[in-house]
């Protein structure tokens, strides 16, 4: 498995999961298990996957399949709802991944190692479309979160919110129910006020029968090199780097792009 300098992460509502046999070409994991190998999509956050235990199972074991799958179901009706977030096997560290439902079957929070040290944690969420109930579930995971500080706060928040903030997002346009918009609201960090930072995102056509588009951003770390337009090239004088050369050493003690143990950076920085 090879790290990739960026990440493309997505999102789609599959609005169930079609025929429920893996084989049947109705059935829409097939379709998910292509899209996020020829869209090189790393990470897909799932939303009304209508997946248990059984089917998560064999999902990950189709033929040619290359996904991981974490899910959260229903409590009530695990055929139906639910959230998953599938990670491509081919394009992201399958080592160190926590997974922390907050809400089953509504939100689930994933957590893995990207480049070394560096970790991403991404929030999937099946909002409910009740008003009165999508304003509480955004304040369940908010107190969540306050009540359980060790955890990391996500990075990444995608899903279906079954919510808007402006009345222009809906068509037509109407205004959705406030205290529900106060809600989420809430959670972005406020360190900054300003919009200096920001995110560009794509909205596409996924090719499954749903009645919803797929969303998608591409995610680069701050510490990724630079990387131009041309034949990519390694600079001469790093061929002759000690800690570049080291990086064959610790080749006997696992994957070097993964999360770095203790006796892994020890053998690194020892050469």
């Amino acid at each position: 498995m090879g790290m990739k300098a960026s990440l493309k992460i997505a999102a789609l509502n599959i609005h169930g999961l079609g025929n429920i046999n893996t084989w049947h070409p109705d059935n829409k994991w097939n379709h998910v298990n292509q899209i996020m190998n020829t869209k090189r999509i790393t990470i897909l956050v799932v939303g009304e996957a209508h997946l248990n235990e059984e089917r998560k199972t064999a999902i990950e074991n189709m033929p040619r399949g290359r996904l991981r799958v974490l899910h959260s179901e229903d409590p009530v009706s695990p055929n139906a709802r639910g959230v998953t977030i599938v990670l491509n096997k081919s394009l992201t560290e399958m080592e160190n991944i926590v997974a922390t439902e907050i809400i089953a079957g509504r939100a689930l929070l994933v957590e893995t190692c990207w480049h070394r040290n560096e970790k991403l944690s991404i929030l999937g969420m099946y909002a409910p479309v009740n008003p009165v109930e999508n304003a509480r579930f955004w304040g369940d995971i908010n107190e969540f979160f306050l009540n359980n500080p060790n955890t990391r706060k996500p990075d990444i928040m995608a899903g279906d919110m079954n919510v808007t903030e402006d009345p222009i997002d809906r068509f037509p346009a109407h205004q959705d129910y406030i205290p529900a918009v106060d809600s989420l609201d809430i959670l972005p960090a406020t360190g900054s006020q300003s919009r200096l930072d920001r995110i560009y995102w794509n909205i596409e056509k996924s090719g499954i029968p749903t009645d919803h588009n797929m969303v998608s951003v591409r995610y680069s770390t701050a510490t990724a090199p630079q990387i131009g337009h041309g034949r990519w090239t390694m600079p001469l004088h790093i061929v002759r780097d000690r800690i570049v050369k080291g990086l064959a050493v610790t080749s006997d003690y696992g994957d070097s792009y993964g999360c770095l143990t203790h006796y892994k950076a020890a053998a690194l920085q020892l050469y």
